[in-house]
């Protein structure tokens, strides 16, 4: 994939099971995402995303050029993660 770009992707979840007022209630995930365009790499964080227990309110992904942090989750176009790794 010489071509692809790298993608911050952050999303958003509600875990239900905790009442609203609650601060842990939403939470964010961020992973980035090599792919051909923008959209390729919002369509395929939002389908990892979904594989999600908490509920998926929302995403968004942004062109990302600097070195990934260190321990951060990557993954590219079409290469499915665990739960836990879009929730770190």
């Amino acid at each position: 994939m010489p071509d692809d770009a790298m993608f911050e992707y952050v999303a958003w979840f509600r875990d239900g099971s905790l009442p609203p007022d609650d601060q842990d209630c939403e939470w964010s995930g961020v992973i980035y995402i090599r792919a051909g365009t923008l959209a390729a790499a919002r369509k395929w964080g939002d389908h990892l995303a979904k594989t999600c227990l908490d509920t998926f309110i929302g995403s968004k992904a942004e062109p990302f050029l600097d070195e990934v942090p260190p321990g951060n989750p990557v993954a590219d176009d079409g290469e499915e993660l665990t739960a836990g790794q879009i929730g770190s």
